[in-house]
């Protein structure tokens, strides 16, 4: 497993912000042990050939969700390891990290290690702790972030990103072999969200660039760590070698070690994006004078917008009282049905 200097900032907020998707309210009686067994079997697999897109190291990050019980469905299912008191949290990648993935696998084109040839596993035991997660699984998500570069050491990083990342989520797990059940041949994936794209024609990748500023109006920036920004694509679907669709998306923090101690705190940069519909979460946090969080947030706003190029604006101010932090922006996306406009919640989102 890579040493992931960011885990602690970058990929906890993606993670805490996909709880809006798959954590309903009023059910924390239920845990894991809850979850019926839906087929027998030594795991679930993806069938994932891997990563084949230039000269680029980075990671996978693998979510599991369970349904079947209560309020979680296959759409909205209960994932373990984004509860920290669930019995079968030491299973999970980092048991003492509140909020993370079931496992994090690596890949690296430049060396060639881009393949996991028998695939990605969901297994019934890890750490020495039976979950059966194997027997249970209904829903995989896949994460995969590309690093800045291929140097020992390097993360995901938006803003110096050469790529972007991107999300596949799998539902049916149709094939035994082997003693366990995998879902269809998926092939390898060979886009990326890329800087390339910025100027290609027609325009494949875009981004959202802007400043984060106190107060209601310019000039005195956010606080150091206070902001979280994340965007996942609604629209404009890839697919692998093999027809799996997925789609781009980012996630950011004012602070923390994807945001280095050279950059201006109060800038910010989604970076490369698929041109498409995004559903992007901004979340406000308390922080003390040296940038620790003093809870959870104190305000959150989901946006819905369309990013058709690169340098699209969207400066924040997170002291405004009016919806959404008072932005309004000329990409604004057109309303969908039943909603006032593009700011779509404000203070909760669902």
């Amino acid at each position: 497993m890579l040493q992931l200097a960011f885990k602690h900032v970058t990929l906890v907020f993606a993670l805490v912000l996909l709880i809006s998707y798959f954590r309903p309210v009023n059910a924390q009686a239920i845990n894991s042990n809850s979850f019926p067994v839906i087929r027998n079997g030594n795991f679930t697999a993806v069938d994932f050939k891997g990563v084949i897109v230039g000269n680029v190291k980075g990671h996978v990050g693998i979510d599991v969700g369970l349904y079947g019980v209560g309020p979680y469905t296959t759409q909205s299912p209960y994932v373990p390891c984004h509860f920290p008191t669930d019995p079968s949290k030491n299973g999970c990648a980092e048991p003492w990290n509140p909020v993370y993935y079931y496992k994090v696998e690596s890949f690296n084109t430049a060396i060639g290690f881009s393949t996991f040839p028998y695939g990605i596993f969901v297994d019934n035991v890890n750490n020495d702790v039976t979950h059966n997660f194997g027997r249970k699984v209904g829903y995989v998500g896949l994460e995969i972030y590309p690093h800045f570069s291929t140097a020992a050491g390097s993360i995901y990083k938006p803003r110096q990103n050469t790529y972007g990342a991107v999300r596949m989520s799998f539902y049916s797990f149709p094939i035994s072999a082997n003693g366990g059940y995998y879902t269809n041949n998926i092939g390898h994936l060979t886009d990326l969200p890329s800087i390339n794209g910025y100027y290609s024609n027609p325009r494949t990748s875009g981004y959202i660039n802007g400043y984060l500023y106190a107060g209601t109006s310019g000039g005195t920036p956010a606080p150091y760590n206070s902001v979280d920004i994340a965007y996942f694509g609604e629209s404009a679907l890839r697919s692998t070698t093999n027809g799996q669709p997925y789609v781009a998306f980012s996630s950011i923090s004012n602070g923390g070690t994807n945001w280095s101690q050279q950059e201006t705190y109060w800038y910010y940069t989604s970076g490369p994006l698929y041109v498409g519909r995004y559903l992007v979460y901004i979340d406000k946090y308390q922080v003390d004078a040296v940038g620790n969080r003093q809870g959870p947030p104190i305000r959150k706003v989901r946006i819905r917008l369309d990013i058709s190029q690169p340098g699209e604006y969207l400066t924040l101010y997170m002291d405004h009282p009016a919806k959404c932090f008072g932005w309004s922006n000329p990409y604004i996306a057109p309303a969908y049905p039943g909603e006032v406009n593009a700011c779509v919640s404000d203070s909760n989102y669902p």
